[in-house]
């Protein structure tokens, strides 16, 4: 799936992009995996191939940088922006292997939603890092940071409601435990769409001149 992506045959923007595109797949694999849980377990399969991917893209892009005189944004820009978005999917990864690892055997409908948040807020992310390629003309990319930033709110929120629900309706100490981790994870993935979000901010406001 990376062939495209081999040395010469890539700038910083299709790796980005690219990066992106794979992370948001697994995300929804994800909320898949969990609406239908416990019929597809071997989903995570798939959630986890595309963390490898996205690592392979973030060490491709690290070596781009070693290798490139004049990058488009500076290098401590770029290397915060790829790993902030790297974060996003090894959250949710390390979620989703919770899943199956802990033998979890119904799914919390507060779980469900904030993966559904998770990956709306995703969908932002995708379409703000696009924008990267025309930054001098990027107007739109400041919205859909304030969506995500909303949504990272959201996600806040159902946390809150998630622990609450634990508390009360789970008799089993172990049971919370183990959801109370895989709520925590999912809510991380959601804050680390917020920093890519204030990255991307952060280029925009340098570059537009």
């Amino acid at each position: 799936m990376l062939e495209r992506l081999r040395p010469q045959n890539y700038n910083f923007f299709d790796l980005f992009d690219r990066h992106a595109e794979v992370a948001h797949n697994a995300l929804k694999t994800f909320s898949e995996m969990l609406q239908t849980w416990p019929k597809s377990p071997e989903l995570l399969e798939r959630i986890v191939e595309a963390e490898h991917q996205c690592d392979s893209i973030t060490h491709m892009t690290v070596d781009l940088m070693r290798r490139t005189y004049l990058t488009p944004f500076d290098r401590d820009e770029i290397r915060e922006l790829i790993s902030r978005m790297d974060d996003v999917i090894d959250n949710a990864q390390g979620a989703a292997t919770r899943v199956v690892l802990f033998k979890i055997e119904s799914i919390p409908e507060e779980v469900k939603k904030l993966s559904l948040t998770l990956t709306r807020a995703h969908e932002h992310v995708v379409s703000a890092v696009k924008m990267l390629r025309k930054v001098k003309k990027s107007e739109g990319a400041e919205e859909l940071c304030r969506e995500i930033n909303s949504l990272e709110n959201e996600g806040d929120d159902l946390l809150r409601k998630g622990l609450a629900a634990l508390f009360t309706e789970v008799n089993d100490p172990i049971a919370i435990i183990k959801l109370k981790d895989i709520l925590e994870m999912l809510e991380r993935a959601v804050d680390c769409c917020e920093d890519v979000a204030n990255v991307i901010e952060g280029i925009i406001i340098e570059h537009r001149g």
